[in-house]
């Protein structure tokens, strides 16, 4: 079994596609949300990936740049973090190996604004 630090900001909560609707192509909603359970939930760890960026300009024509990210603490096969942090490893040539990323968002049936799971993880 796969050792995974989730290191967002919150709990990721994975549903299946199958209990799913899709509003479109890219929207998808929980058709039964009082009687249906997530299949897995990653919670908050209370540690944050983080990255230092520097952001220059105005309007259109911001350049981001990144200076450093936060160590990950070992032990673990896999890292949940956020596309900035990503991004950020990228720039600096870092190993993206091992992290991944929240896919497929998953709305609320009654506020279709409202994000309450995904679908999985995916590699960067």
């Amino acid at each position: 079994m796969e050792r995974i630090l989730n290191m967002t900001a919150h709990d990721i909560t994975e549903y299946s596609e199958d209990d799913c609707l899709a509003l479109n192509a890219r929207h998808l909603v929980l058709k039964d949300q009082e009687h249906t359970s997530p299949w897995e939930v990653l919670p908050f760890s209370g540690q944050l990936a983080t990255a230092d960026r520097k952001v220059v300009g105005r309007g259109h024509n911001h350049k981001v740049t990144y200076e450093n990210v936060s160590d990950l603490p070992s032990g673990y096969d896999l890292y949940v973090v956020s596309g900035i942090y990503v991004d950020a490893c990228k720039a600096l040539g870092r190993d993206t190996s091992k992290l991944r990323v929240s896919f497929g968002a998953v709305h609320d049936a009654n506020d279709d604004r409202k994000i309450i799971g995904c679908l999985g993880l995916a590699e960067v």
